[in-house]
């Protein structure tokens, strides 16, 4: 049986240790001192998630402006990883977690449907996490094309404001 785990709004977000795409170990604190945006998509290959990570990749100097950067995970290898950033030309940092450890901790596992069809798998879900690695923001309803511009509003929010909602 999976363990379930809750991640709050205000509160400690929970730590990771995974393999980034140049196989270095990378855990939340790889992050203090500067707003993360902790973004969990299904795989590599998928059209989706080649979009996804596409608008990830073109908005890092949006995120930079904001002392923010963004970082994907899914349950890919490192080799995957650095074959579709050198394909797509992607400027985004990806994290694997083949063992669904941060996947799980962040409540990004579950069902899922596809065409009619149900399953189980990495759903799509974002979290703004601040300097200080508290949880500020989750995304969980993800319209790829509008997601980017969602995110920096709510960064932009976020900085100018103690507010913080889930969608």
């Amino acid at each position: 049986m999976t363990k379930k785990y809750k991640v709050h709004i205000d509160t400690k977000s929970p730590d990771f240790q995974l393999l980034n795409h140049e196989e270095k170990d990378c855990c939340l604190d790889s992050f203090k001192g500067k707003w993360l945006v902790l973004f969990f998509y299904p795989k590599d290959t998928t059209p989706s998630s080649i979009r996804q990570l596409t608008h990830f990749s073109k908005a890092e100097e949006e995120f930079k402006k904001r002392d923010a950067e963004a970082v994907g995970v899914s349950r890919n290898l490192p080799k995957s990883h650095v074959n579709v950033i050198h394909k797509h030309n992607l400027q985004v940092t990806l994290l694997s977690d083949p063992g669904r450890d941060a996947i799980l901790k962040y409540n990004a596992w579950g069902k899922k449907n596809n065409q009619g069809k149900g399953f189980v798998g990495v759903k799509r879900t974002t979290y703004i996490i601040d300097p200080d690695g508290v949880v500020k923001f989750r995304f969980k309803h993800i319209k790829i094309a509008s997601h980017i511009d969602e995110i920096l509003e709510k960064l932009d929010e976020l900085q100018n404001s103690s507010d913080t909602k889930e969608n």
